[in-house]
């Protein structure tokens, strides 16, 4: 054995404390990042779903009421969600349009801290009639 060898003995220990915490805030932040796409994807399927319902059944009086449910059901935790429509017109090349809007939700409260009021929307449009 050498001299220099017990001098030694706690390195990798203190090199492992400074580093988790390093580790620990990436991997929270990735998770968080993934949660908030997986909430960005939900909210724009769920305005391409209600405004396809609405545009081809916009004629019926309980379309704008149908298609906001089927939106809600592609989305986690949908009570805070809110739709704008754009209903369509008498024309021949009218759009439909929608907005969904939600609050964003994170896991870990990192994306709270720095947004708190940080909203997620996609807007969705088709022609009416299909």
């Amino acid at each position: 054995m050498t001299r220099n060898q017990p001098r030694e003995r706690g390195a990798a220990a203190v090199e492992f404390a400074l580093l988790v915490p390093v580790l620990l805030f990436i991997v929270f932040v990735l998770v968080d990042l993934g949660w908030v796409f997986n909430q960005q994807l939900a909210v724009t399927s769920a305005s391409r779903e209600a405004v396809r319902y609405y545009a081809i059944h916009h004629e019926d009086s309980d379309a704008v009421t149908e298609a906001e449910r089927r939106g809600r059901e592609l989305i986690p935790q949908p009570v805070s969600v809110s739709f704008d429509w754009d209903p369509c017109t008498s024309g021949p090349d009218s759009e439909a349009a929608v907005i969904v809007t939600k609050p964003l939700t994170d896991l870990t409260g990192f994306v709270s801290a720095l947004a708190p009021s940080a909203t997620l929307s996609a807007t969705g449009t088709m022609r009416c009639g299909g």
